[in-house]
């Protein structure tokens, strides 16, 4: 089994105490994500979890070595976008972000450690080119601290389509998208970042947050985890248990689906 913690929240910004205390109990009560008086028992345990898979925007709570943890396997997906805290309001100075990306780097592997540039959010300001010169600022900050990239453009939701009104959204055509991915590809190219896209139909280079291949290279024998039926279509996540849950984060991300 792998434990995604998680999609519906920072786990590792906001509740990471939290999570070693139940680490350290061996089990976790889950909330049904839509119906929430329904909750279900997630053993964590070194006999049922295979890895798991954090994703945060502030990855300080796993810098300093935790004995328990690091007797599971585990990466992180950690995002790094352009964005300041008018859109991001409780995440600190990205420069002290990419700091701490790269300690977490050096301490556990630039394998372990993967950047995400997402959402991309396209208006009159943050244009295509903006976004070029901003990935390759920070891909040039991340090149030796991870092997790959994962990028997405960002969906409308129920919950963020007011945000994405008021800030003068954009949505590219197709060709728009493919050209921008094609130049962050070779921009990550250049500093031997694998560039891949997540849940995109359209893209040549797909990729997966959770992927199997990884995964089993972190725990060092092949794991046989099916697609996970319950993500969108052309999302190719491995299939795993998220421990999060929504409308708890405390990052305040407006254009976030989460909230």
């Amino acid at each position: 089994m792998v434990i995604s913690a998680s999609r519906r929240t920072d786990i590792p910004a906001f509740f990471f105490d939290w999570f070693l205390e139940k680490l350290e109990l061996g089990v976790v009560d889950v909330p049904h994500p839509f119906n929430p008086k329904h909750t279900r028992v997630v053993p964590l345990t070194h006999e049922t979890v295979d890895a798991i898979v954090f994703w945060t925007k502030d990855p300080s709570g796993l810098l300093p070595p935790h004995p328990l943890l690091n007797s599971f396997p585990w990466i992180v997906l950690v995002t790094l976008t352009p964005y300041g805290r008018e859109w991001e309001g409780a995440f600190p100075d990205k420069e002290l972000l990419l700091q701490r990306f790269q300690r977490l780097s050096d301490r556990v592997g630039k394998e372990r450690v993967v950047w995400r540039y997402d959402p991309i959010i396209l208006t009159h300001e943050t244009t295509p080119d903006w976004h070029r010169e901003m990935f390759e600022k920070t891909a040039r900050k991340l090149a030796g601290y991870t092997d790959r990239c994962i990028v997405s453009f960002v969906m409308p939701y129920r919950k963020n389509q007011g945000f994405l009104k008021r800030i003068g959204w954009i949505d590219p055509s197709s060709t728009e998208r493919i050209a921008l991915l094609r130049d962050f590809r070779e921009l990550a190219n250049d500093k031997s970042i694998q560039l891949v896209t997540c849940a995109d139909p359209l893209s040549p280079w797909p990729g997966a947050c959770i992927d199997g291949e990884l995964l089993s290279r972190v725990v060092g024998r092949e794991l046989s985890l099916e697609k996970d039926p319950f993500q969108r279509a052309a999302c190719l996540c491995r299939k795993s248990v998220d421990i999060g849950t929504y409308g708890t984060c405390k990052g305040s991300c407006l254009y976030c689906y989460a909230r």
